[in-house]
């Protein structure tokens, strides 16, 4: 995958697919299934290296890494399988397992599909047993909704105007069902006052069962799914210079626990304040 400006391809000067491909082309390997979002850089590939010939006003979409990519408008978009008719604990566990979302931009639905299965595990059903009507109903609710994911856009490419002014902030909150936490970018734009937020990455869990664990412990939880979720971005956020990252929590408990000193906490709550504070600092 190349990315690069394309007024300089616009300019006459050499694209960001030219340098690879010309190498490779000395050693016979030719690169095919070429798919962008703009037809001046295709008009330079074979047609019959195309993916997909991009037409103006058409909406062409390749799946990339799991995700479907709309090369008109350049952003992501998810594609609804069917969902089985069939409620049964199988059927759902296929079809919650077919909701791939690897950044987490669909955490609160896929949220509310893991509880459910946490609630199916919980009823001790076999795997092709009828739900109990309540369980029924609120799947097939909940199917019948899954349709409109296909209206999300995600746009692929992130506008950065000025790079000395990143900022990145995470939120992290929890409930007696689950937690979770969210990253996003924060760079100013053209207009003067406004900024362009991003939403980078989500992730989510449900509360375990067999330790069954207070708010605040839940909460600090999220706190430390969070720095885990920074950290796994910290490779790429190193790049672009970033100027501060500020984290939230509303848990006043979670944020003493963070100013305490370890050893003077319960084991427990002592190593997740040692690894949120090291994640965080690093």
């Amino acid at each position: 995958m190349f990315h690069g400006n394309s007024a300089d391809r616009v300019r006459g000067r050499p694209g960001p697919c030219l340098s690879p491909l010309s190498l490779l082309q000395k050693g016979c390997f030719e690169l095919r299934k070429w798919a962008s979002n703009s037809q001046q850089l295709l008009n330079t590939v074979p047609h019959e290296h195309c993916e997909v010939p991009l037409r103006q006003n058409e909406e062409s979409t390749f799946k990339i890494l799991g995700l479907h990519w709309q090369s008109t408008t350049d952003s992501f978009a998810y594609h609804v399988a069917e969902i089985h008719s069939v409620c049964t604990k199988r059927s759902i566990l296929s079809n919650v397992a077919r909701m791939f979302d690897p950044l987490g931009w669909l955490s609160p639905v896929i949220f509310w599909a893991k509880h459910l299965l946490q609630s199916l595990w919980l009823s001790n059903l076999s795997w092709d047993d009828p739900l109990p009507p309540d369980l029924s109903e609120q799947w097939q609710l909940f199917s019948s909704q899954l349709n409109s994911l296909e209206e999300i856009r995600i746009p692929r490419f992130i506008d950065i105007l000025t790079p000395d002014y990143i900022q990145v902030v995470g939120f992290c909150d929890a409930s007696n069902k689950g937690y979770a936490a969210v990253i996003y970018l924060v760079a100013p734009t053209c207009r003067v006052g406004n900024s362009n937020v991003v939403l980078i990455k989500a992730k989510s869990k449900v509360a375990p069962t067999k330790q069954l664990l207070s708010i605040p412990l839940l909460e600090l939880c999220a706190a430390l799914l969070l720095s885990r979720l920074y950290n796994s971005l910290h490779n790429y956020l190193t790049k672009l210079n970033v100027r501060n990252v500020t984290f939230f929590s509303d848990s006043n408990i979670v944020l003493a626990w963070l100013r305490t000193t370890p050893h003077l906490l319960q084991t427990y709550v002592a190593n997740r304040v040692v690894e949120i504070n090291k994640l965080a600092d690093g």
